[in-house]
């Protein structure tokens, strides 16, 4: 059965407590409503069968409402802008975040990143061509060495950043949760070099 209709109407906050607890055993407020209207049309001598939930059939969760206050409202909108999110993918990604652990990129983080990811790419072509320059050319063998050495450790480590920020962008947040530290720490031991 396809839904097409949307009925909404005011309630006094009593009435809606009722009725949140007649419907909570009921499927939730529409499939109360849906069942109550159906039984109203059916007491007229109308021939009408409950219809089924529409969560049910679609698999979606339950809807929230919250109201903010306009100063909070007008926050939550630079931060919907700043993040390129709508206020329902903004709120859905702070409440899966604090249910799931997990952060969910809006489109301006995860162009940021793409391009990150890009910039690193673009630094391991870099130094295979020094790499492969350095090879070519008549130099002492223990500089040429230790400067081979150095651009394999850089390019591990750019190879591995790539595929953190890729791991990242998928879902999987346990890396920024459990590495961060760790990137800190070395980030600080190359600057000292």
């Amino acid at each position: 059965m396809k839904y097409t209709a949307h009925l909404g109407f005011l309630l006094p906050d009593d009435l809606r407590e009722q009725f949140d607890r007649y419907a909570a055993n009921r499927g939730g407020r529409s499939a109360a409503l849906r069942l109550l209207v159906a039984q109203a049309l059916a007491a007229e001598g109308g021939d009408i069968t409950p219809p089924p939930s529409a969560r049910s059939e679609r698999g979606v969760g339950e809807p929230i409402t919250i109201r903010l206050p306009v100063d909070d409202l007008a926050r939550l909108d630079e931060e919907c802008d700043a993040m390129g999110m709508s206020r329902g993918q903004w709120l859905l990604s702070c409440v899966r975040n604090r249910l799931r652990g997990s952060r969910h990129f809006g489109p301006v983080d995860r162009t940021r990143l793409a391009k990150i990811v890009s910039e690193l790419r673009h630094i391991k072509t870099i130094l295979f061509r020094c790499a492969g320059t350095l090879e070519r050319a008549p130099r002492d063998t223990s500089v040429l060495d230790d400067t081979l050495k150095v651009i394999s450790r850089i390019s591990s480590d750019n190879d591995r950043i790539v595929d953190d920020i890729e791991t990242s962008l998928r879902g999987n947040d346990r890396y920024w949760r459990q590495n961060l530290s760790r990137l800190e720490h070395e980030h600080e031991q190359n600057n000292s070099m």
